[in-house]
């Protein structure tokens, strides 16, 4: 949800600017230390790539599934403690990391035949890998999205004030006002589409 939020900018029901949700993801805790990647897409591509494996084992994981498991759960109870000490209570995400822990446990329980260990973590390997390039992928389509977006809104705004500048009034003269902020020294032509007034002291 939080990784799809980011994505979209769509808001979570109950997590607004102010709720512990933003207050998580805009804290340090929220990317991975020295990048720009969300935290959230790391926890995305993990569950899809425990869900895969745990598909694919048929309910038996092999020694490196659970150890693997075991690292998400020591994940799950450090980030609970940072939520629980930085006042990020997100329900959302406290249910995420219950729920992590619980299949943890039930993971301890299970026993699995040798033979399926390997195939059991290149699916894990290979669902988090193509989890992260979706996303990583997503993240620059919606960049590039935003990007256009601003140029499209700065080429109208530019256009409309070149409009509104030349109809000023009527007399060739741009500035509507006429030479009010002329200043003492002036570059460039009179009736240019932008003009620059610099008050000093």
């Amino acid at each position: 949800m939080l990784a799809w939020h980011h994505l979209t900018g769509m808001a979570i029901p109950g997590c607004g600017p102010e709720s512990p949700c933003a207050k998580a993801t805009s804290s340090a805790w929220g990317k991975v230390p020295g990048s720009d990647w969300p935290i959230s897409f790391v926890g995305a591509a993990y569950f899809v790539a425990v869900a895969a494996a745990w598909i694919a084992c048929r309910g038996r994981p092999s020694a490196g599934l659970q150890n693997l498991v075991r690292l998400g759960a020591v994940a799950s109870l450090g980030y609970t403690a940072v939520m629980f000490a930085g006042d990020y209570m997100c329900p959302y995400c406290l249910a995420a990391h219950v729920a992590n822990v619980g299949f943890w446990l039930v993971g301890e329980f299970a026993v699995t035949p040798a033979a399926l260990a390997q195939r059991q973590l290149l699916t894990a390997a290979a669902a988090f890998a193509l989890s992260t390039a979706g996303l990583a992928v997503a993240q620059r389509l919606q960049a590039g999205q935003v990007e256009e977006r601003e140029k499209a809104e700065l080429r109208q705004s530019t256009e409309q004030l070149i409009r509104q500048q030349q109809t000023g009034n009527g007399s060739g003269n741009p500035y509507a006002g006429g030479d009010v902020f002329t200043g003492r020294y002036r570059v460039g032509p009179k009736s240019a589409a932008i003009r620059m007034v610099v008050f000093s002291d």
